[in-house]
């Protein structure tokens, strides 16, 4: 499937389909090894149910801080490392004017 950028922009993907796959599957087998070792939580029964009308699970400081501070500095840093790399092999010419 193309992204937006393949089609509006002309851009080479980064990444093939087959490479994106091995990708995600890889991340996730090392992140369930990782959650396989952490510690048990020993008070998990005894702990009261969570009230769903008070309680949220997430709310707007959380949103805040996936979408515009996680989010954002993903989305540069992706952004950058691909144009950076696609002008090291010669195909976009990066201009800064300082």
């Amino acid at each position: 499937m193309a992204t937006a950028a393949q089609v509006f922009f002309g851009m080479q993907a980064p990444m093939s389909a087959f490479q994106q796959v091995l990708f995600s599957t890889t991340n996730d087998v090392f992140m369930s090894i990782a959650i396989k070792y952490e510690k048990t939580e020993s008070d998990l029964m005894n702990r009261n149910p969570r009230n769903a009308r008070t309680n949220r699970l997430a709310d707007w400081r959380f949103f805040f801080q996936i979408y515009f501070v996680i989010g954002l500095m993903q989305w540069v840093s992706g952004f950058g490392m691909f144009f950076l790399y696609m002008s090291t092999q010669g195909l976009y010419r990066i201009d800064i004017c300082i």
